[in-house]
């Protein structure tokens, strides 16, 4: 999956964590840090193609990052809410995040350092999907629609019913 749906999905997360409320942008702009923070090995690609697909998405992707990521990232010194919650919302975007790259082409290893087998659902037509992306930026403007804020966690939820059932239904991505 794109960075841009990781982004998107993760504002999504963070608004349906804390839809309404003076602290609700922090939410958003957490979740969104939390869905792209297992790509923080992305700069891999600097040593080249060879690196970036044997090295991108096994340590952060794996059960490695799943101890690991979420932790160091709810151990910033955001203090939205506290250390339970940020480590809630950073877990389940780190889980948003593994599901929408394990429902693209790219394989990526789960179950790493216990086994080598990467998954791929292979939903998506192409890694970048400008159709999944719109879909889920007309979700994120629905919640930031200022008479329909405060519908923001049924919005979410109804953006991620809608993006499963397009990628079950095999439309076109």
């Amino acid at each position: 999956m794109d960075a841009f749906a990781h982004l998107a999905s993760g504002c999504l997360l963070g608004r349906s964590f804390r839809p309404v409320g003076e602290d609700w942008r922090a939410y958003a702009l957490f979740g969104t840090a939390a869905a792209i923070s297992p790509d923080i090995d992305a700069p891999i690609a600097l040593f080249g193609a060879e690196a970036w697909a044997q090295h991108h998405q096994v340590y952060t992707h794996s059960l490695v990052g799943l101890a690991l990521v979420p932790l160091a990232l709810s151990l910033l010194p955001f203090r939205f809410a506290a250390w339970k919650i940020r480590y809630a919302l950073a877990l389940a975007g780190w889980l948003l995040h593994v599901l929408l790259d394990v429902v693209a082409n790219w394989g990526v290893p789960v179950l790493w350092p216990l086994s080598q087998e990467r998954w791929a659902l292979r939903l998506l037509d192409a890694d970048f999907s400008w159709r999944i992306d719109m879909l889920l930026v007309l979700g994120v403007a629905a919640t930031l629609w200022n008479p329909a804020m405060r519908h923001a966690r049924a919005i979410s939820g109804v953006t991620a019913v809608l993006l499963a059932a397009w990628l079950a239904s095999g439309l076109p991505t």
